[in-house]
Order: C-alpha cells, then structure tokens, then sequence
C-alpha cells in the first residue's frame, strides 16, 4: 500500500541512515521503515513481566528474586 508520512527531519535522517547501513540503499527506506514498525508493533503486544521487566528484554535473571528460605 502506498501512503505519504511526514517525518521530522531529524526521524528521516535516521531512517535513511538505517536503511544505508542495512540494506545498502536509502531507496531501502520503505523496508527498513516497515521493519522497524513491526517490531513496535511486536513489542507493543508482549505483556510486562510480573516483576516490572521492560518489554522485549532478553535474559532476564529472576533467580536473585526469591528471598532466602522463602519457599519455592
């Protein structure tokens, strides 16, 4: 689908520096903008953890949680 979006100049010029630096091309812009809208959009869906961890976060170590003779 084709659309117009108005950037701000400062969003735009990071959005052809990502298009750049991954798919060699700011004629990539329409994919890296799609690309990085899919992931919001992702992240937006995932629940927070019971212990307030940020959405998307990888490893999170809960084992330090517990308090020491708490049971399991």
């Amino acid at each position: 689908m084709r659309t117009t979006v108005i950037l701000d100049d400062d969003i735009y010029a990071r959005l052809v520096s990502t298009a750049v630096g991954r798919y060699g091309s700011a004629k990539n812009l329409s994919r890296a903008l799609n690309a990085l809208l899919a992931r919001v959009f992702e992240e937006e869906s995932l629940p927070e953890s019971m212990f307030g961890a940020w959405r998307g976060e990888k490893g999170l170590n809960t084992a330090g949680l517990r308090e020491e003779g708490e049971p399991h």
